[in-house]
């Protein structure tokens, strides 16, 4: 295990409040990295960003900027790419690891390609422990989507894993979840859960402005054969009334969505909704009607409450 080669794969944008800590997370880990590709996705800050990194003075930092601003998902695999370790994790710039996190991640591997685990949730410096689902423990293996699903920070597999699966750069929300699945449908990649708390995950550093509806909806799209009608539909219930909460969504744009009419195709009543034109109306009624949804549908979905 000494002589094993961990690179870590962070992405960055704008979070120069936050890198200090999340590198210095990596950079105190009991296992010592070997590498750390940080990867500027063109961001305000850059100056701040290349000043705190001069100032940690550590060559295993490696700066890598692009010259245009891409997405999440692009920067995962530029770095995944530039990834000279045998083993690769991944780590975005507003959270961090306990000290035993790659310790840990490359102890409970073993014989597997891919490891997730569970998730430290931090809110106003309160901490929630989620443990997240096994997927040894499903029915189906792509139902580890609709509960309890592994978040990024936790995923640490071989680097051999890139020559088959990489991160879907169309999407911009979601991505952590298209490339689980593929990591699970691939065959030859073997997927390991452990059962480990060493990845935080920082709830108020998230910058919601990212949220595009339209990458959450073309996955959902692109993966509705994986999963029961139902289970979708309360998914989604989930997106589009924290959408009609939010002012800067518009409830008729959602509306417009042609994934969104066909998984409702069925429902009279949301056909109803999406004549009404007054915007303010449509999300007091939107939110009105998926009440009563889950109140029909809460006998045949997998609802659990958050511990």
């Amino acid at each position: 295990m000494i002589n094993e080669k961990v690179s870590v794969v962070i992405p960055y944008f704008n979070d120069s409040e936050n890198i200090f800590n999340c590198l210095k997370s990596v950079l105190n880990q009991s296992f010592c990295v070997f590498e750390i590709l940080v990867i500027d996705d063109c961001s305000d800050d850059s100056s701040v960003l290349i000043s705190i990194i001069n100032d940690i003075n550590d060559t295993r930092i490696v700066y890598v900027r692009n010259e245009i601003n891409m997405n999440g998902a692009y920067c995962r695999n530029r770095g995944i790419k530039l990834a000279k370790g045998d083993y690769i994790a991944l780590l975005d710039a507003d959270d961090s690891w306990t000290q035993d996190h790659i310790e840990l991640s490359i102890k409970n591997i073993k014989t597997g390609d891919f490891l997730y685990s569970n998730k430290i949730e931090v809110f106003e410096n309160k901490e929630e422990y989620i443990k997240v689902d096994n997927i040894l423990d499903l029915k189906k293996q792509s139902d580890i989507l609709l509960s309890y699903p592994p978040q990024t920070n936790s995923f640490f597999f071989k680097t051999m894993v890139r020559n088959y699966v990489l991160f879907d750069e169309k999407l911009k929300r979601h991505q952590d979840y298209q490339f689980l699945l593929d990591v699970i449908f691939e065959n030859g990649i073997a997927v390991i859960y452990s059962d480990q708390f060493t990845s935080y995950y920082n709830i108020r550093g998230k910058n919601k402005n990212v949220i595009d509806y339209n990458s959450i909806f073309y996955f959902w799209n692109k993966n509705i054969s994986l999963f029961n009608k139902a289970d979708v539909k309360y998914k989604l219930w989930n997106i589009i009334s924290g959408g009609c909460r939010d002012k800067r969504v518009s409830a008729i744009n959602l509306m417009g969505n042609s994934f969104i009419n066909d998984i409702f195709i069925d429902d009279k009543a949301f056909s109803l909704l999406k004549k009404i034109k007054n915007d303010c109306l449509l999300k007091l009624l939107i939110n009105i009607y998926f009440f009563c949804f889950i109140d029909k549908f809460n006998k045949i979905i997998r609802v659990k409450k958050f511990r």
